[in-house]
């Protein structure tokens, strides 16, 4: 994490690999269903895009002191990105 702080892009980018299944777990959370019960799968991908984003974000803040572990700590900037997506569509 502190190569991340420190600006390294690579860090960053596997801290993004890394914690994937964990962001797509999230947003399989706020998938609306077609009319059949299918999740949407573009907007599963979208969903996953934004939170990816909000992870790297998350990981520019953490600091490796915190006795917060880092997907504990990521999880409030990924569902707010996500439910600001979701909002528009909630309201339909």
């Amino acid at each position: 994490m502190q190569n991340i702080l420190n600006g390294d892009d690579k860090s960053l980018t596997r801290q993004a690999q890394v914690n994937l299944r964990f962001v797509v777990s999230l947003a399989a959370q706020y998938v609306t269903k077609d009319s059949n019960g299918e999740q949407r799968v573009g907007e599963l991908q979208e969903l996953t895009t934004v939170g990816n984003k909000a992870l790297e974000n998350a990981a520019k803040e953490y600091h490796t002191a915190t006795e917060v572990p880092f997907a504990k700590f990521a999880v409030p900037y990924i569902r707010e990105v996500m439910e600001k997506l979701n909002a528009p569509q909630k309201a339909e």
